[in-house]
């Protein structure tokens, strides 16, 4: 009777690949996310009514991938006379005093001195108007952009 073998050529290299098939995917996740919301990005810069606010795209610490996009910076500082452009454009967008928003959560309440106060800026929600209904469209690109970024890294892995 013949001895039966089983010869695996190539065993290393594919244990190197699912050692660093994780990392490797998490990146390529990573940059098809921020290719896919790039778009939306700009159209939120094309419509933000304080120029000089930063709207920037960051990723999210962890091993799955995920992004955050909106208005950092500075939250303010003491001087009232300097109000940074992510408050400004934080209140056109959520409205102030008795105008604000009523589905956003504000974590300090209103405190009124006086019942009859009706001051306040109107709620604009550009921002939500900017990102509605992109969702799909967003979802889209990503899959798209990921699906390359994978066929690109398995044909490199040959």
């Amino acid at each position: 009777m013949k001895d039966n073998k089983v010869i695996l050529k190539g065993f290393d290299d594919v244990l190197r690949l699912l050692n660093d098939y994780p990392n490797e995917i998490n990146k390529i996740a990573k940059a098809a996310l921020r290719k896919a919301i790039a778009p939306l990005v700009k159209n939120i810069k094309s419509v933000n009514p304080i120029k000089g606010s930063k709207i920037k795209i960051k990723p999210l610490k962890g091993m799955n991938p995920g992004l955050k996009f909106g208005y950092f910076g500075e939250v303010g500082n003491g001087n009232r006379l300097a109000i940074s452009p992510w408050f400004k454009a934080y209140f056109l967008n959520y409205g102030t005093l008795k105008r604000r928003h009523p589905n956003h959560e504000f974590s300090n309440p209103v405190r009124f001195r006086k019942t009859k106060q009706r001051a306040g800026i109107r709620p604009r929600l550009f921002f939500e108007k900017s990102v509605e209904g992109k969702e799909q469209q967003v979802y889209d690109r990503f899959v798209e952009y990921l699906v390359d970024g994978v066929n690109k890294f398995l044909a490199q892995q040959k």
